[in-house]
């Protein structure tokens, strides 16, 4: 089970391991100021996952629908 509450290594671990820690930290620094992203919490000293992940599925576009239940026709049956 994974903490509700995460450092940005971690956040960094779970969202873009291939990017670098001072890069993924200044990415996180600029979106939190621009966009709206999930700040740290001062009592927990991380950031609220759930929080982070409803951020990111609103940023690539998961909850308007266009990812979510697909798009793709279905064929006819053909058992045999």
């Amino acid at each position: 089970m994974f903490p509700l509450f995460v450092d940005d290594e971690e956040l960094r671990r779970r969202i873009a391991p291939q990017i670098g820690k001072d890069r993924f930290r200044a990415a996180i620094r600029s979106l939190e100021h621009s966009n709206g992203f999930p700040l740290t919490h001062k009592l927990w000293k991380g950031r609220y996952w759930p929080a982070v992940q409803a951020w990111l599925d609103q940023d690539q576009g998961v909850r308007d629908g266009k990812f979510v239940g697909g798009s793709a026709q279905d064929g006819p049956e053909t058992f045999g």
